[in-house]
């Protein structure tokens, strides 16, 4: 699956498997590095998606805020 296109859930669990092989494993050194690179390019779409969630949960409170001053919704940007 592409990288971009993984759950926030799916990324965490990359990262557990690749802690989990970290500790739990004899691995030579080239095979640890690695994993810590997979680990910590997982961590960061996961830290990605929770940025982006954020966001929208940002826009959703504003909109909601606004809502209640004038009586309307705002189109949500992006969608």
């Amino acid at each position: 699956m592409d990288e971009n296109t993984k759950t926030l859930e799916q990324h965490m669990e990359d990262v557990e498997t690749v802690v989990n092989r970290l500790e739990g494993e004899e691995l030579s050194l080239e095979e640890a590095l690695s994993l810590y690179e997979q680990g910590i390019k997982s961590l960061r779409m996961a830290e990605q998606a929770i940025g982006t969630a954020e966001k929208k949960m940002q826009i959703l409170k504003e909109q909601t805020l606004s809502e209640d001053e004038d009586g309307e919704a705002d189109p949500v940007e992006g969608d």
